[in-house]
């Protein structure tokens, strides 16, 4: 007959079980700061690319090569990081790809581009990306993805999409107002706005992505201490 178990075994046995515990949720953490730099510089250099496109190639903007490269990479980098095994194995429901917020996102992107990619509605494409990405980063922070941070990141987290969604904002009235850009070291003569519409949208999404990824390892670092 197997020995009883004594109330210390069980003590202990559970202090270790609670110590995985927290070494997924902070490995939870660690991919969930490695995804955001990812993004963070996808979109930047998408910004810079559209930006050079546009005010050199095309002589408008935004551009659509550089936005239909970046969600690719971008989501087989983030697929292959969140493949993981985990010791603690938790039953999740699996969501369908049409049901998730990021999919749905992609997808109206990729719409929006091939709609008005054409001389006459371009100016609408980066305004329309960044209405769409601002709401479904905001309903995936809400909804989907759940993570505990503290309230400095947590402020942080929701002023990225709302950041993100100002951008439109900025775009549009700067297209309409200021319609005509000479910036002469940079070779650009009698151009309009819409040539700065990408790299401020990827500019100050990226830059938010990565100060996110920045608070989050800084808590990890504090966690380890």
């Amino acid at each position: 007959m197997a020995a009883d178990i004594t109330p210390e075994e069980i003590k202990e046995f559970l202090n270790y079980m609670e110590k995985i515990k927290t070494f997924e949720d902070r490995y939870k953490l660690q991919i969930h700061a490695v995804e955001r730099i990812i993004w963070g510089f996808l979109l930047i250099i998408a910004g810079i690319l559209d930006f050079i496109f546009s005010g050199y190639v095309f002589d408008y903007g935004p551009s659509f090569i550089p936005w239909i490269l970046i969600i690719p990479v971008g989501l087989l980098m983030t697929n292959f990081l969140t493949q993981r095994t985990t010791i603690i194995e938790k039953k999740k429901e699996k969501i369908p790809f049409y049901k998730q917020p990021i999919t749905i996102a992609f997808a109206l992107t990729i719409i929006v581009i091939a709609a008005f990619s054409n001389r006459t509605l371009y100016f609408l494409i980066m305004p329309c990306v960044a209405v769409i990405m601002g709401t479904v980063v905001l309903i995936d922070k809400l909804f989907t993805r759940k993570i505990s941070l503290p309230g400095k990141q947590e402020i942080i987290e929701y002023l990225t999409p709302i950041l993100t969604i100002a951008t439109a904002v900025v775009n549009l009235l700067g297209f309409f107002f200021i319609t005509n850009i000479n910036v002469n070291f940079l070779n650009i003569v009698n151009s309009d706005f819409s040539i700065f519409s990408g790299l401020i949208f990827g500019g100050v999404f990226g830059v938010m992505e990565i100060i996110e990824a920045y608070l989050t390892k800084n808590m990890l670092s504090n966690l380890n201490k």
